[in-house]
């Protein structure tokens, strides 16, 4: 029995959020009987070498005879998806054929096309979790605020906003530090609603001598969204999204070893779209589901936008038309220019006001596509959260310091430390925010400090407690921890003396 083997030919026709890949399978239809001194016998199972099948981009096809039917043989196809894809359809011959567990079955008696179309992973545990991510996102750039008292702030150290008293605000203001998870902002930095539902801010003032808030900037608004339900991240700034740090990238487009620092810092984004490609990178925008990301970064700044859902349109080979596909998303967007007034954010934008990104658009602009593991496969499990800490109580009276460490396998939002007298009066109250060095692990020394330079704690917003100050007596110390999803933990909460 003789094979004879041709490579494949693939064509990429792409779907919404899906690919076709088409793989040219070479039949042959020479054939020999042993019994028979080479005559034909149609009885004989012909073999195909179906040729090489790795290396395509979104799975791996392998064709198997199975037995002689019907004046040919009958194969089964099995594909393997890449991670967090799956298979949609398959045809043979032009033919749709059922798959079943990512396989299938048909007889060959000649040369034939083979079509499998792949699409994004998705099943209810998935959409639930992008339904979340999508619904805080929407709470961080959508709920409406009103300023109890006029704001002129500093962003940057060239770029100024302003917020002004009893002005409707959309969306948490643009800060770019602190930041704060959503749940925090409206516990911390609000006075409750008034009886249009909007929430009236209080106390934004984290520095007001360097003219310094407390908001949310477009990474943060990303972070803190995947973070109810992300604890595999490690990613603070725009430009750090990247695979290194815990990002997965959608679609075929690749990342260069030069385009991309040792920390998982972007050098320039549009050194990526333009080195891939127009067809890869507009097949990848498709690939995009709510809850994933379109992020472009020069030198690890850059901007980044959350995808509520994308609009893919086809020409007549069946490719991406970047002009007319579009995606629509939510965006933390400070809406300042260095000399004017805060304007708000926007929360979505589609086609108003000709302010729709079309996938031409993100190409030009070197936008690329992410998202997270939980979003990719549900195999990859939500991780309970975990607090712990080494507060060592016995400190309070020896050192006159908080010493130990507090630590979560998800980013903090906040760490508050509380004394209070035995009349329950507060002495010393002070926040902690997220550590952009160290963001899941807390050391509890930054709330005190003594007169020496060992204990001396570094705060940028809160005073650090001198423990000394504190007269004779019995105090009572709270330590409380908020999460990204919002939840809180009391980590410590004991009585000690003075």
């Amino acid at each position: 029995m003789r094979n004879i083997g041709r490579m494949l030919k693939v064509f990429a026709v792409a779907l919404v959020a899906c690919l076709a890949v088409c793989v040219f399978v070479a039949c042959g239809n020479d054939k020999t009987d042993s019994n028979n001194g080479g005559n034909k016998n149609d009885n004989k199972m012909q073999t195909y070498n179906i040729g090489v099948t790795k290396g395509l981009e979104y799975g791996e096809i392998s064709a198997n005879p199975v037995k002689s039917e019907n004046g040919g043989t009958l194969y089964e196809f099995a594909v393997t998806p890449k991670y967090g894809y799956a298979v949609k359809s398959m045809k043979v011959g032009g033919v749709e054929v059922a798959v079943e567990n990512n396989k299938a079955t048909c007889v060959l008696g000649g040369d034939c096309m083979v079509e499998v179309t792949y699409q994004r992973k998705t099943n209810e545990e998935l959409e639930s979790r992008r339904a979340k991510v999508l619904a805080e996102m929407a709470l961080i750039t959508g709920t409406y605020f009103k300023p109890d008292k006029d704001y002129d702030y500093n962003i940057t150290s060239t770029k100024a906003a302003k917020i002004e008293a009893n002005k409707l605000l959309q969306g948490m203001p643009y800060s770019n530090f602190p930041t704060v998870s959503y749940y925090q902002f409206i516990e911390d930095y609000t006075s409750g609603q008034d009886e249009n539902g909007v929430y009236i801010l209080k106390d934004l003032w984290i520095d007001e001598n360097n003219k310094a808030i407390v908001g949310n900037n477009c990474a943060d608004a990303v972070y803190w969204a995947w973070s109810t339900i992300c604890s595999t991240i490690d990613c603070v700034v725009t430009g750090n999204f990247s695979e290194p740090n815990g990002i997965v990238n959608l679609g075929t487009f690749t990342v260069a070893e030069n385009e991309i620092d040792k920390d998982g810092r972007y050098n320039n984004t549009i050194d990526i779209t333009k080195r891939n490609g127009l067809n890869t990178m507009l097949e990848s925008y498709a690939m995009c589901l709510k809850g994933d990301a379109l992020m472009n970064a020069t030198n690890g700044a850059g901007h980044i936008v959350m995808v509520d859902s994308v609009n893919v349109v086809y020409d007549s080979q069946g490719n991406v038309n970047g002009d007319r596909s579009y995606v629509i998303y939510y965006d933390q967007n400070a809406g300042y220019s260095e000399k004017t007034a805060y304007k708000g954010q926007k929360v979505m934008s589609s086609t108003e006001n000709g302010d729709k990104w079309t996938f031409m658009k993100l190409f030009e602009d070197g936008y690329i596509p992410l998202t997270i593991k939980e979003l990719m496969d549900d195999e990859t499990p939500i991780a309970e959260e975990t607090v712990k800490d080494s507060l060592d109580a016995n400190k309070f009276t020896t050192l006159n310091v908080t010493r130990g460490y507090i630590e979560s396998n998800y980013y903090f939002s906040k760490i508050r430390m509380e004394i209070t007298d035995a009349n329950g009066n507060t002495v010393f109250a002070a926040n902690r925010f997220r550590d952009e060095t160290n963001p899941k692990r807390a050391a509890l020394s930054w709330f005190t400090q003594t007169v020496g330079t060992e204990y001396k704690s570094y705060t940028i917003y809160d005073s650090a407690f001198d423990m000394n100050s504190l007269a004779t007596g019995t105090y009572h110390c709270k330590v409380t921890v908020w999460l990204a999803s919002g939840n809180s933990y009391v980590v410590r909460d004991f009585d000690f003396q003075k």
